[in-house]
């Protein structure tokens, strides 16, 4: 793929995330338009012990937390499970909050009733894609329900550059479609990493610049004339979560290069990623 660099080192930071702490595997959702090859990239960079789902529904995911337990779940496009049935798609989702969260037992069923599948509460990772239309038509409604706070969203596009780009090696018989699905090699061997404070305070700095001026969309009131004010609305009303999610992508960045500890270097990866978490409007690639 073409001009996917920075994409390619944001998951694979991502992967490694579940080597730092299994507890605090970070969940992101890719959210690009149509052919922006969002599940070419997810399925190049899958993390260790990960299932890739086409689809599903709450009794596909108790028959696979029964028998397999995957670390992670990829699910290269949530257009498909969030357009069933709503009362299905709203069970479905919300047995994955509970999953993304603090972790569960047990799993709601369709009759309201909770199957237990574990004596110890069972934690899994998200990486999943979306796109732009569908994503903001439920993000309210994520909103409400915590969805949002369990998933980072990385949004992106192609500038008109590298439209070009990729335009001409498809001229040039660069056409293929076939997905590689390919895991990240993690280093197992690193246990902890430290974050030095003289690191941690710009980390936080940057969680608190996302949920102030990126992590927030804005709506017009609807009007005769439709030119009524615009009301803005923050995803998150506390910075704490995204702080506590900077903290970890900044220590997997350092266990990815083989560092026991959070180096410059590893700061400027997540100012990196930093542009991409946002709903205010896409990164240009």
């Amino acid at each position: 793929m073409i001009g996917i660099a920075r994409l390619s080192r944001i998951l694979r930071t991502i992967a490694v995330s579940g080597a730092i702490d299994s507890r605090s595997r970070l969940s992101a959702i890719l959210i690009a338009p149509s052919d922006a090859g969002k599940s070419e990239l997810l399925l190049s960079h899958l993390p260790p012990g990960a299932r890739v789902l086409d689809d599903f529904t709450t009794a596909g995911l108790l028959n696979l937390l029964d028998k397999e337990r995957p670390d992670w779940i990829v699910v290269p496009d949530l257009n498909a499970v969030i357009s069933h049935k709503p009362a299905v798609a709203n069970l479905t989702m919300a047995n994955l909050l509970s999953l993304l969260g603090e972790g569960t037992s047990e799993i709601l069923s369709p009759d309201g009733s909770k199957i237990k599948v574990s004596d110890d509460p069972i934690r899994i990772g998200l990486l999943t894609g979306v796109t732009p239309d569908m994503f903001f038509s439920r993000r309210g409604r994520w909103r409400a329900t915590g969805f949002l706070r369990r998933l980072v969203p990385i949004y992106y596009t192609y500038g008109r550059e590298t439209q070009t780009e990729i335009q001409t090696a498809i001229v040039n018989g660069h056409d293929t479609s076939a997905y590689t699905r390919n895991s990240v090699t993690v280093r197992s061997s690193i246990l902890s990493v430290k974050l030095p404070l003289a690191i941690a305070r710009p980390v936080r700095d940057l969680a608190e610049d996302a949920i102030r001026y990126q992590l927030k969309w804005a709506a017009r009131a609807v009007t005769a004339t439709d030119d009524g004010p615009r009301r803005e609305t923050r995803a998150f009303e506390l910075p704490f979560t995204l702080h506590k999610l900077y903290r970890r992508y900044v220590r997997a960045h350092a266990a990815l290069h083989g560092r026991r500890r959070v180096t410059h270097a590893d700061l400027a990866g997540l100012t990196d990623f930093h542009r991409f978490v946002r709903y205010d409007e896409p990164e240009i690639l």
